[in-house]
């Protein structure tokens, strides 16, 4: 493979071609963009504004108004800039975009870090039972790792940049980290739904960070160096990917179908609750929602809530509701929605409104997690 910019590659090209054997010909060539400054101008040490890489990585001599950016945010720059166009633009503005990208992209892998911290290695091999939910986001994990392979062996590391991005924004902290949060935090330590969440975030993890690791070795390294899995300290967690355990979801081409058909719909379902006239003065967790469906639409919902009533079905999560009561009616098409307040007090410990009794304190679920947890005298403290 031969590596050059658009303005030299061609007379260069022309000389190698003169000198040596056809067997030795360049299979691939790749041309990246010719750098310019902020304005478009061709960089030039006579016109002052040629950009220094360590001016970039070191910052300037007032590093409160010439930022140190460091080579994670060089590097994105490059991958995500760098073969899109014939000219790449350099400025303040684009390094702070990439900054930010970066810092995202940080805040999740540490949430994703902190959630595994107790996940046994054992389970890798022998997940528990994966809810609706869990098996739709490794779906989704899948379907970005392939991805995410395909652009890297077509060379397009700016689409290797942006579907970084869209799917930690979209599928994984406004999605799956937003929707599983409550088993996570407030679900025993030892309970099953916790776990499958935890063996996701595990994957997604792992996923992740072979996405970045080949622009950000750095990020790679500084993140396997806490990784609770690791098993040599002095190497580079994406150099041990061949050690990974591939994702485990067994289901077929008709049940994916299904688990993407759900979700749109049910998609579509929340995006409407808040067109309808809702209860003055409350959030969406204060509501009751009454689903009156046809029996396509009750089918496909019965993937998340198995019950006609819940309040702690992945539907509920999803949603963002206190309460879903799923009304099966063949005299409908689709589906309608009625929102009212809910019937149920909040949690103290979960502070979701799901006590049923009003004289109870908290609710049914945290009752059972508080049960098996030791007693700790105060007294003694």
């Amino acid at each position: 493979m031969y590596l050059t910019n658009r303005l030299s590659w061609l007379p260069i090209e022309y000389t190698y071609l003169q000198n040596v054997s056809p067997l030795c010909l360049r299979r691939k060539v790749i041309v990246h963009g010719f750098a310019v400054d902020e304005t478009g101008r061709k960089m030039s040490k006579s016109l002052g504004n040629v950009v220094d890489p360590q001016f970039i990585t070191r910052g300037g001599p007032n590093l409160k108004q010439d930022t140190a950016y460091g080579v994670d945010v060089l590097r994105w720059w490059v991958a995500s800039h760098g073969l899109q166009h014939t000219t790449i633009s350099i400025s303040n503005r684009l390094l702070e975009e990439c900054a930010d990208n970066i810092k995202r992209l940080r805040n999740s892998l540490k949430f994703l870090m902190g959630s595994i911290d107790d996940f046994p290695e054992y389970l890798v091999l022998d997940p528990p039972p994966l809810s609706t939910t869990d098996k739709y986001f490794l779906l989704l994990l899948q379907e970005f790792e392939s991805r995410i392979n395909d652009f890297y062996r077509g060379y397009q590391y700016n689409r290797v940049c942006t579907a970084i991005n869209n799917f930690v924004s979209n599928d994984l902290s406004s999605f799956y980290c937003h929707v599983t949060k409550d088993k996570l935090y407030c679900d025993g330590s030892k309970s099953n739904k916790r776990k499958a969440v935890q063996y996701v975030m595990y994957h997604a993890l792992n996923t992740l960070t072979k996405a970045f690791g080949p622009i950000m070795p750095i990020l790679a390294e500084e993140l396997y160096s806490y990784h609770p899995h690791r098993t040599d300290d002095s190497s580079p967690y994406f150099f041990e990917f061949d050690k990974l355990q591939p994702i485990h979801l067994d289901i077929d081409n008709v049940e994916k179908t299904e688990l993407k058909s759900c979700f749109q719909l049910v998609k579509a379902i929340k995006e409407n609750i808040f067109k309808e006239e809702m209860p003055i003065n409350l959030k969406s967790s204060e509501l009751k929602c009454i689903l009156t469906v046809d029996s396509p639409t009750y089918d496909s919902l019965k993937l998340l809530q198995e019950d006609g009533e819940s309040v702690n079905s992945d539907l509920t999560a999803i949603l963002q509701v206190s309460t879903v009561i799923l009304n099966k009616d063949e005299g409908i098409r689709g589906y309608s929605i009625e929102a009212r307040a809910t019937d149920h007090s909040v949690c103290d410990r979960c502070r979701r409104f799901c006590v049923e009794d009003s004289n109870d304190e908290i609710c049914d679920r945290c009752k059972d997690v508080l049960e098996v947890l030791p007693t700790v005298n105060v007294s003694s403290i």
